[in-house]
């Protein structure tokens, strides 16, 4: 068991299976009494193996900095770990870290950071648990890319490409923020692995996303960017369109013309459409229409197009977990626990179950 460094096995074991979640993120936020909340799991634990520091060299001790209390991690008033005040969170005057909050939460401002402040506010807790997974399991559709299965298992030259938004180009993975451990970002942890299993194989990433745009930009770019002629094209566009209350309609015609575009260099270009993880629901003006593009990409899943539905995965994480605890920003970008479910979702999706 690796637990204090990045490991690519350990990352990408599914959450969905076993009975061990390594790293599980979270942050220590009280409340505006000084108090903290016993802090919740994506499981009930049963045991707990180590609490660590988000970059993973610092190991808490059980009992004098936490204790397991009913499946949930307690802090004892004294313990040595990093809490954040309620009023650093809920900011009462606008700061350079801060957002306005929606407007249905009232005036006010809720904290915001690029760079590596959000992830070494955070701590990673591994630890045993005997619930079964309660949330959807992504399905394998494999067996609608079965060229790329093909070229992976006859060896030779892979070309891989992930086009997007942001969360594409990998913000805020601790490698993207030059954080330990230095989990690199979804994409690259799918190259990684495609590498590992498929040794024969030539693998070569692209990534020509670009942080804060839309899928009406990555269709005017297309032929630029995807127009190369990859073999496996993941298109994952969606956080801003739905920030920017882009219509349902038109995102899936700009869906479309990306997927043209990529298949005027490869008629034979396969494709995963990644329907997005959704924001902040406190931040103004964020959260729009994420969740509406998931049966906008479902209708053009065919043979050589794949859908990957991390909005329903993400959806359910949220039901188990805080936002904060999953987020690199405190907006829209994962922190390496989300991202890890990015690169989980889509290998189940396209390569099908993980095997070490």
């Amino acid at each position: 068991m690796i637990l204090d460094r990045y490991d690519l096995n350990t990352y990408l074991l599914p959450y969905w299976e076993g009975n061990t979640v390594y790293h599980e993120s979270v942050m220590l936020l009280e409340e505006a009494d000084g108090s903290l909340p016993d802090v919740p799991l994506l499981y009930r634990a049963s045991r707990i193996l180590s609490v660590r520091s988000s970059d993973l060299q610092r190991e808490y001790r059980e009992g004098t900095d936490y204790v397991l209390a009913d499946g949930a991690l307690h802090i004892p008033a004294d313990s040595a770990l990093p809490r954040v005040p309620h009023s650093c969170y809920f900011p009462p005057e606008k700061t350079e870290c801060s957002k306005p909050l929606n407007e249905a939460c009232g005036p006010g401002h809720i904290f915001f950071s690029e760079g590596r402040r959000m992830h070494d506010l955070q701590i990673a807790v591994t630890y045993v648990h005997e619930e079964p997974f309660a949330g959807p399991i992504p399905a394998c559709k494999a067996a609608l890319l079965p060229k790329t299965t093909e070229k992976l298992r006859r060896g030779g030259e892979m070309k891989l490409c992930v086009y997007g938004d942001s969360i594409c180009v990998g913000a805020n993975s601790s490698a993207f923020v030059n954080a330990p451990p230095y989990a690199p970002s979804w994409p690259q942890l799918l190259a990684d692995r495609l590498r590992q299993q498929y040794p024969g194989s030539t693998v070569l990433l692209q990534n020509p996303s670009v942080g804060g745009k839309r899928s009406g930009w990555g269709a005017e770019e297309a032929a630029s960017r995807v127009g190369y002629g990859p073999d496996l094209c993941i298109i994952g566009f969606g956080m801003n369109d739905g920030s920017g209350r882009i219509p349902p309609e038109e995102y899936q015609r700009n869906i479309r013309a990306i997927m043209a575009a990529a298949r005027s260099g490869n008629p034979d270009c396969e494709f995963v459409l990644l329907a997005t993880t959704l924001p902040n629901p406190l931040v103004g003006r964020f959260l729009g229409h994420q969740a509406a593009y998931l049966p906008m990409l479902e209708a053009l899943q065919t043979e050589g197009t794949a859908v990957a539905d991390m909005t329903g995965f993400h959806q359910y994480l949220l039901s188990r977990k805080r936002f904060f605890d999953m987020s690199g920003n405190n907006v829209n970008h994962p922190n390496d626990f989300l991202a890890r479910a990015y690169a989980q979702v889509l290998w189940q999706t396209a390569f099908g179950p993980v095997a070490f």
